[in-house]
This record gives structure tokens, sequence and C-alpha cells, in this order.
């Protein structure tokens, strides 16, 4: 999987000064920036709508964590069904740089193929074992709260992986106006519906507030699959025809197994370490901490959603370069990225130097001891911003998109498992001070960053996948 450039394009001189060296790039992530955001701001919004409805209904403590502890499975769906996204932009990207429109629509057929099996997974078990994916809920009344509403929530798990790759195969096939505005319709169907339904049945059945929530995720979610399926029939220059979709093509899913693999792997493994970090942090035990945590990961999810778009745009538009062989040129565009990554950064810490104050206006009820927590977690998530924009955008964006997969897996699962949980669970046994545990298991990206930037600088990303020797994508 290594670099295939020649040592003078490797060796000749850049311009550090400009951001963006081909100004016509600069467009191309423009025009792809919104539709990317805006599909990142829906999940994040829509999770932080449901809490806020939990809350203006006055709901107890105990049912708006039964519903953190249900977001915590769909977390795991979620980072899994984001994996089948980054195969899809590695090859979907690749395959229409070079032109070939009929790869793009047989890599498309694998990957919804997998999608719909994942959904259906996860779907039965939320139906039929919630307890057992609810293990680290000891609270019973909490449990209940979560499986009441994974049951309701559970149509979801059918629609929004497929609809994933849908979004996926539209990026690449530049029917990016179609992303904005579905985007824009889903959000709004859920809103409409979560509002309607409080103002009716939420002043009749008080005690419907889980359901209420669910149930306009799920609606909104019908919308936004039936939406791009239309789209894709009536604009895209790739059709989803039911004939086609079910031929086997083992060549093409071992193909695409050989790089995406890998991904899955590393993102089941991140999102199990996160999840198992998740439980740390509850269990340190000092409620101030928690609250405190709990309010600025809200904002620092939305602030994210900036490098989440960033790494989005970066695996489209630099996997065209790589596809078409213009190998010199991905490397110019890959340079462009890691100067505005920077200043992505600061913009980060700004923004979220906005939230803090926001933060604490909002929330009448944080103790003094909260509040005091409230300005060390936010420095503690700061310190840790400027390196996750870099790690997402080159682990997710660049080494994805050039099939640098392994290394994506080890540095994720290596970090997760042998590095943060290890050093939670020392600082859990041995009673170190809770922020200093809070700490430790919140700096993971502070670890992953120097060699992210050091695999960055070997240029093994730089490669077109469609010249693999040894890798056959048709019968």
């Amino acid at each position: 999987m290594g670099s295939n450039l020649t040592q003078p394009e490797l060796n000749e001189k850049k311009h550090p000064f400009l951001i963006f060296k081909d100004p016509r790039l600069k467009k191309q992530m423009a025009k792809l920036f919104v539709p990317f955001l805006l599909q990142e701001l829906v999940v994040v919004l829509t999770t932080l709508m449901s809490n806020l409805v939990l809350k203006w209904w006055g709901t107890d403590l105990k049912l708006t964590t039964g519903l953190s502890n249900a977001f915590q499975v769909f977390f795991l769906y979620n980072i899994i069904a984001a994996s089948f996204c980054y195969i899809g932009n590695l090859f979907m990207s690749q395959h229409y740089g070079r032109g070939a429109i009929d790869d793009v629509q047989k890599d498309y057929y694998v990957l919804m193929k997998v999608a719909i099996v994942h959904g259906l997974i996860f779907f039965i078990l939320v139906l039929t074992i919630p307890e057992y994916l609810l293990f680290f809920v000891k609270d019973a009344d909490v449990k209940n709260y979560a499986v009441e509403y994974l049951k309701w929530f559970s149509p979801v798990f059918l629609l929004i992986a497929p609809s994933m790759i849908n979004y996926t195969m539209m990026k690449n096939l530049r029917l990016e106006k179609f992303c904005t505005l579905s985007s824009i319709i889903t959000f709004s169907i859920i809103l409409l519906f979560e509002s309607t339904f409080i103002f009716t049945l939420g002043t009749k059945h008080p005690t419907w507030a889980l359901e209420i929530a669910a149930l306009s995720m799920a609606l909104g979610r019908l919308g936004e699959f039936i939406f791009l399926f239309i789209v894709i029939n009536k604009k895209g220059i790739v059709k989803f025809r039911f004939k086609d979709f079910f031929k086997a093509n083992p060549k093409r899913f071992k193909a695409i197994a050989y790089y995406g693999a890998p991904v899955v792997l590393a993102k089941i493994s991140w999102g199990c370490g996160f999840v198992a970090v998740t439980i740390i942090t509850n269990r340190i035990g000092v409620g101030p901490l928690l609250d405190a945590h709990g309010l600025m990961s809200t904002y620092q999810n939305l602030v994210m959603c900036l490098s989440n778009s960033i790494s989005g745009v970066t695996a489209v538009l630099i996997g065209r370069e790589l596809g078409a062989n213009r190998l010199r040129k991905a490397e110019d565009h890959g340079s462009d990225v890691s100067r505005l990554l920077f200043v992505m950064g600061l913009i980060e810490i700004g923004a979220f130097m906005l939230f803090l104050p926001i933060a604490i206006l909002t929330t009448p009820s944080l103790t003094p001891e909260a509040k005091d927590y409230l300005w060390k977690v936010f420095l503690i998530q700061t310190i840790a911003l400027i390196p996750r924009s870099y790690n997402t955008t080159f682990m997710n964006g660049l080494f994805n998109v050039g099939g640098d997969t392994l290394f994506i897996m080890l540095l994720d699962g290596l970090t997760a498992w042998l590095t943060i949980f290890p050093l939670g669970m020392i600082g859990t046994h041995f009673a170190w001070d809770p922020l200093l545990i809070y700490a430790l298991i919140q700096l993971e990206e502070v670890f992953k960053f120097p060699f992210n930037i050091w695999r960055y600088k070997q240029k093994k990303w730089v490669f077109n996948i469609t010249q693999k020797k040894g890798i056959v994508f048709n019968e």
C-alpha cells in the first residue's frame, strides 16, 4: 500500500505561507462543505433536541439518564455505519476520478447490502436482547427507560445506514445540493413532529416523553430515506435497479473487504473503547465533574462538526485526484488541507470559548462546584481540539481515501485499548484524583497526533488503489 510518487515529485518545493496553493480546491471545498456540515449537524442537533425536550417536559433525572445510555448503543451503531461511508469514499471517489461510473454503481450495491445487514442486526438485537446491550447500566429504572426508548427507536436502525450510503454516493457524484436539501428536510420533519406531539399528546400523556422523542426521529429518518431514494433514481447518473442489486459480485466484495475490513474493525474497536471510557468516566463518582463533562461534550460535538465535515470533503476531492492518477496534485491538495486544519482548529477553539458562557447562563441548576469543574473540563477539551482536527481529517480523510487503512486500524485500536482504557482503569482502581483520571482518558487525540503527523509525512496515502496489483474488481 506504499506511495507511487516519483522522487522528484516528492522533493519539489511547496508554498508554506499560503493555505490554498490551488485556488480551485478552495472553491470545490466550499461547495461540498455545506452538505457535509448539515449532515453532521442533523445527527448532533436531533440528539440535543431530544434531550432538551425531555428537560423542558420536566422528566426526572433517571429518564434523561436512560436516554443518554440508549444513545451509547446508537453511537456504536452510527460509528460502524460511518465506517461504511469511509469505505464508500475510498472506492467511489477513486473510481469516479478515473471516469468508471459503472464501478461506482457496483461499489454502491455492495456497500448498500452491508448497510442493510448492519441495520437488521441492530434492529433484531434491540428488539430481542436490549438488556444485554445495556449491560453497563446498573440502575434498574434507568435501564428500563433506556430499553423502552430503544424499542421505539428500533426502526431508525433500518434506515440510517442505507441513507448514509446514499449520501456518500451522491456527494461523490456531484449531487451535493440534494444532500443539503435532504438534511434540511430531515431536521424539519423531526422538529415538526416532536413539537406537534409535545403540544398534543404530551399534554394528555406526560409519561410518553421517550416514545414521542423516538417516534419523531423515526418519522424524520423515514422521510430522509424516501427523499434520497427518489433523488438517486430521478437525478443521479447511477440508478438503483433491483435486478442488478441482487447480483453477486464476490471479486468486488473481496476487493472492498481488502481495504474496508481494517476500517470497520478500527471503528468497532474505537467505538467499544469509547463506550468503555464513558463507563469509566461515569464511575469516577464525582457528580459535579460528570455534569460539567456532559454539558461541555454537547457543545464540543457541535464544534467538531466543522472538522468532521472537512474530513469528508477531503476524502471526496483527494480521492478523485488519486483515482485519476494525478498523484502530485493529490499530494498538493493534502498539503493545502493540512494548513487549513490549523486554522480550522483555531476557529473551533474560538467557537468553543463562545459556548462556555452560554453553557453557564442556560444551566442555572449548576452548583458552584460544577461551575468550577466546567472551566477545568473546558480547558482539557480545548487542548484536544487542534490535534482532534488533524487526526479526524488525516485518518478519515487522507489515509482512508489513499488505502492506508491498516494504519488506521492499528492506531485506533492500540490507542484505545493499550493506553486510554488501561490508564483509566488504573486511575480508578488506585483512587487517583478524579480530574487527573478524566484528563488522561479525554486526551486520546493528543496521544494520536504525533503518529498521524509522522504517517502523513511518509506519504503512504498518496496511492491509486485501482492500480493495485492483485486487486480484481470485476468477474
